[in-house]
């Protein structure tokens, strides 16, 4: 995956890409659309092609976005290693992007860790969007490394009821929304 310096880059990764990933990944295009910002989302299990689980489309829909014509798509074989950040949803996202596809530690977050993080640190001055970004992702790294925390996952809704679907949904719209805010200041359109 090239990256342009221009644009910031930003790649979510959950197990399927077909739930948890795509949610974050409109919900942020949403947040940024009138941002130089590229969102794309990405599994971690090698089954691409697949379409949305019919709980994602539902929930994306009531959020206000299509995702009925997603097809998964997988992390491996993809190079991460010029992407501006790269979130995952459990441990074991984190991992395989940095080992498996070469993302950047300093780069590669949880999506709770990096939400909570942005929270923390003092926000970048007045920056260009892209470069203000990348400042805040380099402070969160900062702090990450001056306070370690357990890892906080969200748990794949898979084949845990619709209304587990649903709270998962909901988690990952905050968790994108204070990514958001934290990163370019920018809320998603009320849903």
């Amino acid at each position: 995956m090239s990256a342009r310096e221009d644009v910031f880059h930003v790649v979510f990764i959950c197990t399927g890409n077909r739930f948890r990933s795509i949610l974050a990944e409109h919900r942020l295009r949403q947040a940024t659309s009138s941002l130089p910002v590229h969102v794309s989302s990405l599994g971690t299990l090698d089954d691409p092609g697949l379409p949305a689980l019919a709980d994602a489309v539902e929930l994306g829909a009531a959020a206000g976005f299509d995702l009925a014509g997603h097809r998964s798509r997988t992390l491996l074989g993809e190079d991460l290693r010029a992407v501006d950040l790269v979130v995952g949803f459990e441990r074991n996202h984190v991992a395989s992007a940095v080992v498996e596809s070469g993302a950047p530690r300093e780069k590669t977050f949880g999506a709770y860790e990096l939400a909570e993080l942005l929270a923390r640190i003092e926000p970048p001055g007045d920056l260009p969007v892209v470069e203000r970004a990348r400042e805040a992702v380099s402070r969160a790294h900062a702090a990450r490394a001056a306070a370690e925390r357990p890892f906080r996952e969200l748990d794949d809704p898979v084949g845990r009821g619709r209304s587990f679907a649903a709270e998962t949904a909901r988690l990952v719209g905050d968790q994108t929304a204070r990514i958001a805010f934290g990163l370019f200041g920018a809320r998603p359109p009320a849903s």
